[in-house]
């Protein structure tokens, strides 16, 4: 800093200019006066005199004109500070001592906003380092501009990084997800990740960055919050493959069982007529149970399904293909599935395949009509395509619209029918339309029929 004192050259020279021109029209009015008057030297005294005072009047009246800015600006300013920091205009004499203290206070004030930034620094400091998540803040320019001691710790560890230097982003992560995430949010996105690896920690994150925007509501940077979720995920990759294990161990018995069961129902002639209704029974049940871990296993198989094969279908030929195979399954029943247009998906084929089938399935099954009627339409907007499956079954209560999707649950009523079923179908159909960031709702009412809405993501217009 220069401790110089700086000298006010712009105020100097034009005090200096104004009186050479005092003299100069001094000058100008004496001659003026010994022209008019040259018998009378009081004439001329008179005439230089009113002269000078009106020129000096006029003179010293425009150049108040900054001064008059200055303190009306002095004013408003003073508005805008504490009550106890104000000064009072109405009892100053002399301006300039009113600018000298005006400029003390406020620089008064500017140190202890400056106290007070740098303490608000401290605390905001304080508190990012309380808290145990990762948490980092970026410019526009995707600068690392503050972050806190476990970001620090979990993600640049022995890294050559110093926050005053603005590092870049991409020095810190080399996943293109992530990068993409942050450039979104210095866009005014919000986006959310769950469970990304990252390779460098050994450690699975929920992973969200939020806008960040000043006080015109413009972006300015992003705010990304990272909430470990390892444990989380090796449960439940713990749980899944429990659930796989034991549906694969117990359907091989089952296999056994059953082909014995129709080994003997092969032999009606050799064993007593009794027994055929027992080894029915026997043949229903475990067919009941390999329906149940199947479904089991599949579930398990999307839980665990990190990457999706995604890629464009058409529905139509799906849904032919699951119409077909329903007719073979049912074949006492009479069904028909409307599909009056041409609907290409984009997504993971085979589990979609899963999703109608189950759906149809369930039409059909749980209906009494005499004919089964299904339609599917397509409803799009720029950013989500609906997929609208209706039937004419028997409905469900609306108390049972949020419980359907739960896994085991039947609907009150059809439990006590005689129709096999565990309850997983429509858990399964929830699992794959999230896995492909949609989502399904339902809504009926008894005897009217049911209808699911099935909402994705429109990728080719987002």
């Amino acid at each position: 800093m220069n401790n110089k004192e700086p000298f006010p050259w712009h105020f100097y020279i034009g005090a200096v200019r104004a009186k050479v021109t005092i003299i100069i029209v001094a000058c100008i009015l004496t001659y003026i006066s010994d022209r008019l008057a040259p018998d009378s030297s009081l004439t001329r005294i008179i005439f230089v005199v009113l002269g000078m005072s009106l020129f000096v009047f006029l003179q010293e009246y425009f150049k108040i004109g900054p001064i008059k800015r200055s303190l009306g600006r002095i004013d408003t300013i003073q508005d805008q500070l504490p009550h106890e920091k104000k000064l009072d205009l109405i009892y100053q004499k002399d301006e300039f001592q009113l600018i000298e203290e005006m400029l003390g206070l406020t620089e008064k004030h500017l140190k202890e906003q400056k106290e007070n930034f740098e303490n608000r620094i401290i605390q905001s400091n304080t508190l990012l380092n309380s808290i145990p998540s990762p948490i980092v803040i970026i410019d526009k320019y995707e600068n690392l501009k503050q972050y806190n001691k476990s970001f620090s710790e979990t993600f640049i560890k022995d890294r050559d990084v110093q926050i005053v230097n603005s590092e870049k982003l991409w020095k810190i992560f080399d996943q293109e997800k992530i990068y993409q995430a942050f450039h979104s949010a210095t866009e005014g996105k919000e986006v959310k990740i769950k469970a990304m690896y990252f390779e460098s920690s050994n450690q699975y994150f929920d992973f969200a960055v939020t806008p960040v925007e000043n006080v015109q509501g413009e972006t300015r940077g992003a705010l990304g919050i990272f909430h470990e979720v390892t444990q989380a995920k090796l449960n439940e990759k713990m749980r899944v493959d429990f659930v796989a294990n034991v549906s694969h161990e117990v359907r091989t018995p089952l296999t056994s069982i059953k082909g014995y069961s129709q080994l003997l129902k092969a032999q009606k002639s050799q064993i007593p007529a009794q027994l055929s209704p027992v080894l029915d029974k026997i043949d229903s049940n475990t067919e009941r149970l390999k329906d149940l871990f199947d479904n089991l296993l599949k579930l398990s198989v999307i839980e665990s399904k990190q990457e999706l094969i995604k890629e464009s279908f058409d529905l139509n030929s799906m849904i032919k293909n699951i119409a077909a195979d329903m007719k073979g399954k049912y074949l006492h029943k009479d069904f028909k599935i409307q599909l009056n247009q041409e609907i290409q998906l984009y997504g993971d084929g085979q589990l979609f395949q899963q999703v109608f089938s189950n759906l149809v399935d369930n039409a059909i099954k749980y209906s009494d009509k005499e004919e089964v009627l299904i339609s599917i339409e397509k409803e799009e907007s720029p950013t989500e395509i609906n997929i609208v499956v209706k039937d004419n079954g028997p409905g469900f209560a609306a108390m049972e619209q949020n419980r359907i999707f739960e896994r085991f649950y039947r609907v009150q009523g059809n439990a006590d029918k005689a129709i096999e079923g565990a309850g997983l179908g429509l858990s399964i159909v929830k699992h794959i339309v999230q896995k492909h960031q949609g989502s399904i709702k339902a809504t009926s009412a008894r005897g009217i029929g049911s209808t699911f809405t099935i909402s994705l993501p429109n990728l080719e217009k987002c």
